[in-house]
Formats: structure tokens, C-alpha cells, sequence
């Protein structure tokens, strides 16, 4: 039933469980038309300037002409003639629209509220966007009395919460649009790319990452945390984990790059380590801080990898030399191993390296793998 002079807490309950399951709106409806003895009651749209609408929710009304109001019956519907009146907040009786007996003598009552037995109309508009209305209506029978102030009245308070609640739902459904499109972007990208907290307890992991956990080659999944087959390997990634997630300052690296052994004999992986610059809401309000881990495999794709350091030597205008010694470290050598592997000396290695900060604007080895992995993510 309906409170005096307010909504029902259980009503008002319903309408708010809507947000998030828009199916509570049925139950509202059934709520709504049971406390004001009504036949039937439905949630429906309204644009003013076309004409159209459609039921959006409805209990007591035939499935099959609920599924034609929008095809057929919202253009001819006399009570929303005059659709430029209705504001939000506003409650209409049938008759403030169209007297009855002229109602009677439309083609929407004869083909559509007759066949439902269905003629007293309450109308309560709960938001209005534009020239589009969404609305309560509940509606009698004829033998049944006609609404009056008290009904009005009664409906009313529940407005206020109804607009609130729609307004939810609608943000909800666009926010979860947005996220859905930006998973399936990640998806897409042959980077593999995870997401987790100062744990290591994944919040997102794209299909590419799945892919590399699946086999079991050096990373793998434990415990609902990742983690490496090493021991060793398994802590220092811990580590940098932690100092991702930690609050920052100016002067402190966050985050890191290592390699990670594979059993299987093929090239180790490089996990480049990055703080999020928000943290992510859990449960009980709490705020988790959050890291992402790229994981470059140099098995793969190496002509993309040779692209991609072509493209990074020409943005930073990088020397042949220096290209060939930013590929070494961002594939996770350390300096005197990578000048080891090209066959220079340490002095010249340092020599390198030097210049290949200035013109990256970079100034420590872990600042640089974190910019040049970046880019070279990005140009897949």
C-alpha cells in the first residue's frame, strides 16, 4: 500500500533496487498498482516531438498488445496529445487530459483499452529529458471508480524517487558501456596486460595475458595471485609490485622491469611494472592501490619488435648504436650485459647511455624501460 502522505519504505526500496536490476520495476508496478487499486500500471516512454513511445515495464496488460503500444497505439494515444504540459513531478487524472466520454470514441480506446477492459488512467511523470517523458501510469476498469485528489496525492512522493532512481540507472548502464568497450579494446591488444593489486591479486587480465598464464612457462597463476615458478623470481616481482601501489614523491622510482625464466628454454619474459594513478574501489568502501604489469615476450612477433624499435630510433632521433642498445635493455639485459652482448666496452655502454637519456628525457634505467616499453605497446 501506499504511506500517507509519502511513498512507502518498502515501495521506495523497490524503486532503488531498480538501479541496479531493472527488472525490480516490475515489482514496483505490481507495489504501485496493488496500493492504489488499479488493474494495471506500467513504466513507459514518451517522445514528444515524434510522437512515439513505448512500454518500457508494464504488469496487467496482454503481452501481445503491450508488444504493439509502440508500433501501433503511442502515435494514437490521446493522453499524450499534449505531451509539452508534462514536467517531471507532475500527477495528471485521466479526465485533467480528455473526458472520458470523449475518450470512449477514440480509436486507441477501441482498439487498445477495450480489449484490456482497462479505461480510469493515473499519470505520474517521473523525469523528462528534452521532449522525451518517462511515466508512471496505472489504469482501472470501467465499472471501477475514477481516480480523485487522494490518489494524486498518494503517487506523488514517489516521483522524487523514481526520477533519482532512473537517473542511476541510466549513469550505470552508460558506465558499464564505457567499461565493457574499454575490456574488449584490452582484449584486442596482442600486448598481454594484467592488472593487480599491491598483492598481486589480478582485478583485470586481457586475453593476451590468459594466453601466457595458460601455459604454465614461467608466470602462473596461484592462489587467486600471480606469481612466478621461481621462488626468487616470485619475491623481487613482489617487490616492485609493492612500490607500484605505494603512495608517490617526486624523488622515489615506483614500479620497475625484471625478466622472468621460462622452463621451457625460450627467452625470458620482461614484466615492465607501472603504478595507476587512482586507486581502485573494493569492498566496505575501501581503496585498493593498483599496478599494471606488461609482459613482452621476445619470442614473439621479433619482426613487430624490430618495427617497433625502428619507429622509437626515429622519434628520439636514436643512433644505430644506440638502438641496438635500448632494444638490448628494454628486452630486460642490464647495461654491462647488454655492452657484453654487442661487444663494447662498459665506458662506451655508459657513453650510450648517457645520450640516449638526454634525447628521451629520461635519467635513470628504469624511468627509460618504463617510457620506451610504453611507446613501443602503443605502436602495436
Amino acid at each position: 500500500m501506499l504511506a500517507n502522505g509519502g511513498a512507502a519504505p518498502e515501495l521506495v526500496e523497490c524503486v532503488y533496487q531498480a538501479v541496479t536490476c531493472d527488472e525490480a520495476w516490475r515489482e514496483v508496478l505490481s507495489r504501485l498498482g496493488e496500493g492504489l487499486g488499479a488493474e494495471a500500471a506500467i513504466l513507459a516512454h514518451h517522445d514528444a516531438d515524434a510522437g512515439g513511445g513505448a512500454l518500457l515495464h508494464s504488469v496487467g496488460v496482454d503481452t501481445a498488445l503491450a508488444a504493439r503500444y509502440a508500433s501501433e497505439f503511442a502515435p494514437k494515444n490521446p493522453w499524450m496529445v499534449d505531451a509539452q504540459r508534462y514536467r517531471p513531478g507532475q500527477v495528471f487524472i485521466g479526465e485533467d487530459v480528455i473526458l472520458n466520454a470523449d475518450l470512449v470514441r477514440t480509436g486507441f480506446y477501441v482498439d487498445y483499452l477495450r480489449p484490456l477492459n482497462l479505461l480510469h488512467r493515473l499519470c505520474g511523470v517521473a523525469d523528462r529529458i528534452g521532449n522525451e517523458l518517462l511515466f508512471f501510469a496505472v489504469l482501472r476498469r470501467p465499472e471501477q471508480s475514477p481516480f480523485q485528489e487522494h490518489d494524486r496525492r498518494a503517487i506523488t512522493p514517489l516521483l522524487a524517487h523514481a526520477r533519482r532512481a532512473l537517473e542511476l540507472g541510466a549513469e550505470l548502464r552508460v558506465e558499464r558501456s564505457r567499461r565493457q568497450t574499454l575490456l574488449d579494446v584490452m582484449d584486442q591488444l596482442p600486448t598481454a596486460v594484467l592488472v593487480v593489486d599491491a598483492e598481486m591479486r589480478p582485478i583485470f587480465v586481457n586475453s593476451a595475458a590468459e594466453e601466457i598464464l595458460g601455459v604454465n612457462d614461467g608466470l602462473v597463476m596461484r592462489d587467486r595471485r600471480l606469481r612466478a615458478l621461481w621462488h626468487g623470481e616470485t619475491e623481487r616481482l613482489q617487490r616492485i609490485v609493492a612500490s607500484a601501489c605505494q603512495p608517490q614523491g617526486p624523488a622515489v622510482d615506483f614500479g620497475g622491469h625484471m625478466t622472468i625464466t621460462r622452463p621451457s628454454g625460450f627467452r625470458p619474459f620482461l614484466l615492465i611494472v607501472n603504478p595507476l594513478p587512482r586507486p581502485l574501489a573494493g569492498d566496505a568502501w575501501q581503496m585498493r592501490p593498483v599496478a599494471t604489469i606488461v609482459i613482452k615476450d621476445p619470442e614473439s612477433e621479433p619482426a613487430q619488435s624490430a618495427r617497433n624499435l625502428r619507429e622509437l630510433a626515429e622519434l628520439y632521433g636514436l643512433t644505430p648504436a644506440e638502438t641496438r642498445l635500448a632494444g638490448l635493455i628494454l628486452n630486460g639485459l642490464a647495461l654491462f650485459e647488454a655492452a657484453e652482448r654487442l661487444g663494447i666496452t662498459r665506458n662506451t655502454a655508459r657513453t650510450h647511455m648517457k645520450r640516449i637519456y638526454g634525447k628521451t628525457g629520461t635519467r635513470r634505467q628504469a624511468e627509460l624501460i618504463r617510457r620506451l616499453a610504453h611507446l613501443a605497446t602503443n605502436s602495436n
